[in-house]
This record gives C-alpha cells, sequence and structure tokens, in this order.
C-alpha cells in the first residue's frame, strides 16, 4: 500500500507542474442473448499523449532504460499474448481473437472479441483490461420478473483503507488522475435479443442502449455507477 501511495504522490506532483492531457478511450460492445449469454466487442484506443506518459511514469527513476520500455510498450506481442493469457484463463469466457496495433501517431489501438456463457461475466471481464481504473466491485445482474427482465450493471469504487493523515493525498491523486482523463470515455453499447420498456442510457436505438462516461467521472464519483434497463418479453 506505501509504494501505491507514494506512486500516485509522484504522479500529484507530476500533474501539478505541466498541463498533461491524456487520451484513453473505451468503447464495449456488447450483444446479450436471451438466455444472458452473449458476446462482446472491447476496444480500447490508447493515445499517443497516453502511451508517452506510461513511458514517463515507468522511467522514473531509471531513465537509462526509456528505450527499453518504450520498446516493450509498444511491443503488439506482448500486448497481444498478456491479454490472451488473462481471457484465456477466465471461466466463462471463450477468446474469440484479439487485434493489437501501433498507428503511424505512435498511439495504439486494442480490440479484443470474446463469447461469454453468462452475462456476470461482462462485470469482471472488463476489470482485466480496465488497471486504468479504479479498483472496483461491478456486479452484473439479469433478472427475469413475470414478463419482463430486469438488467442492472452496477459499479462500485473500493475505498482505499488508509488513516485520516492520507485522506487529503487520496482525494488529490484522485483529482490528478480525473484532469489526466478530462475528455476520455467508457462506453457501453447493449444491444438485447428484446424490446426496450425503460432504462437511463444515454440513448436508445431500437433495442440497442448506449451509455457514455466520462473517465473522469469514474475517479470522483461519490455514487456507485448503475446502468440499468427494463426489457419486454
Amino acid at each position: 500500500m506505501k509504494n501505491v501511495k507514494l506512486f500516485f504522490l509522484i504522479i500529484v506532483i507530476f500533474v501539478s507542474t505541466i498541463n498533461l492531457t491524456s487520451c484513453l478511450n473505451i468503447v464495449r460492445d456488447i450483444k446479450i442473448n436471451s438466455d444472458g449469454s452473449g458476446k462482446e466487442t472491447l476496444t480500447i484506443e490508447f493515445g499517443s499523449d497516453f502511451m508517452g506518459m506510461l513511458v514517463a511514469f515507468a522511467s522514473i527513476g531509471d531513465s537509462t532504460n526509456e528505450q527499453g520500455i518504450i520498446d516493450s510498450l509498444y511491443n503488439d506481442e506482448i500486448f497481444i499474448q498478456e491479454t490472451k493469457e488473462k481471457y484465456s484463463n477466465m471461466p466463462g469466457v471463450t477468446l474469440l481473437d484479439i487485434f493489437s496495433t501501433t498507428n503511424p501517431d505512435s498511439s495504439k489501438t486494442m480490440k479484443v472479441n470474446y463469447f461469454f456463457d453468462d452475462i456476470s461475466v461482462i462485470g469482471s471481464s472488463f476489470k482485466m483490461e480496465g488497471e486504468n481504473l479504479p479498483e472496483s466491485n461491478t456486479t452484473v445482474t439479469y433478472e427475469e420478473r413475470g414478463n419482463e427482465i430486469y438488467f442492472k450493471y452496477y459499479y462500485e469504487s473500493e475505498e482505499d483503507e488508509v488513516t485520516v493523515e492520507t485522506d487529503s493525498s487520496d482525494a488529490s491523486y484522485k483529482e490528478s488522475f480525473a484532469k489526466i482523463f478530462e475528455g476520455d470515455k467508457l462506453v457501453y453499447n447493449l444491444e438485447f435479443d428484446y424490446d426496450i420498456i425503460s432504462s437511463n442510457a444515454n440513448n436508445t436505438d431500437g433495442r440497442k442502449l448506449t451509455w457514455e462516461i466520462y473517465l473522469s467521472d469514474i475517479y470522483t464519483m461519490e455514487d456507485p455507477l448503475v446502468l440499468e434497463a427494463v426489457l419486454q418479453k
């Protein structure tokens, strides 16, 4: 825990001295079958600023190894292999394919396609790729109530176990991360096999719902993030 705190305090100082912004956009395209199984295509866009930030953080204390760090971060085979190991060892998931490429502007694009046996899996599958988001408790339910189905995606950040003396630093690094990811989005596109009666989505298109969440809001939110919908069987 102390090492984590030190790392984040370094980030706070780093961010406070320069006008640092990132570019990390995440899109989850999820098709949910009537029985709760389905398929997801996860797309993550790592902007060139974000990649540069990773290099800068990883080089703290060892600037002589900067080129090795760059080579490692931009190695698409490493991206693919590490992600394949994570998803291949995850119960309820059948990995279809992984795509990773470095773009001409030094940004990176990654796509992961997989089948899931049960809708609850989508709450933990992304956590494995979301190391840049706060630690969280996520539950996903798909409950039948007569002729209706209630869908709920519940995301709650885990509070760090800290003393009163470090509360101010916790708030500082969370606000700093919010600043770094200001403007970056996490987008959920969920398509169901049933008609939609109601939801709290930003947009509805037939049986498809879209939620757009700013990553900066995730770092500073006090209430849980809840995506919910009522479907007609």
